[in-house]
């Protein structure tokens, strides 16, 4: 679910990879990770 929800919020531009992280409470190599996921 996080991944799923992580991509959906980075693929709105206004949302910063910071933000994302914060919201997620992820670490940005966490975040990378799950974008790197298909």
């Amino acid at each position: 679910k996080k991944i799923a929800l992580a991509k959906s919020l980075h693929d709105d531009p206004s949302n910063s990879i910071g933000d994302i992280c914060e919201v997620l409470d992820i670490s940005k190599s966490t975040l990378y990770r799950y974008l790197e996921e298909d």
